[in-house]
């Protein structure tokens, strides 16, 4: 069994060094980047008013429960306009 490991391992390290797998992962990284930097900055506003409500103290805007499909997991909403709407952006 442990040459059937050891075989499968090189086999498997044979093909990561492939220059084209190396490519389309350098690809995938990429794009998970510009991905994440592009949802952080949409999250942004949500982070900011939990903090402050951490900073507040506001047990009822941290312990609030969305009235919409998430309420029945518990969880909170820190957005003022909803748990589903997006603001308009203008």
């Amino acid at each position: 069994m442990t040459g059937d490991r050891a075989e499968a391992q090189d086999a498997v390290s044979f093909m990561l060094s492939d220059p084209g797998v190396q490519e389309a992962r350098a690809r995938g990284e990429a794009a998970e980047t510009e991905l994440g930097m592009e949802l952080c900055a949409q999250l942004q506003p949500f982070q900011e008013r939990h903090d402050q409500a951490v900073c507040d103290s506001d047990a009822a805007r941290l312990t609030g429960i969305c009235p919409g499909k998430h309420g029945r997991w518990g969880r909170s909403v820190c957005r003022p306009w909803g748990p589903r709407l997006l603001p308009l952006k203008g």
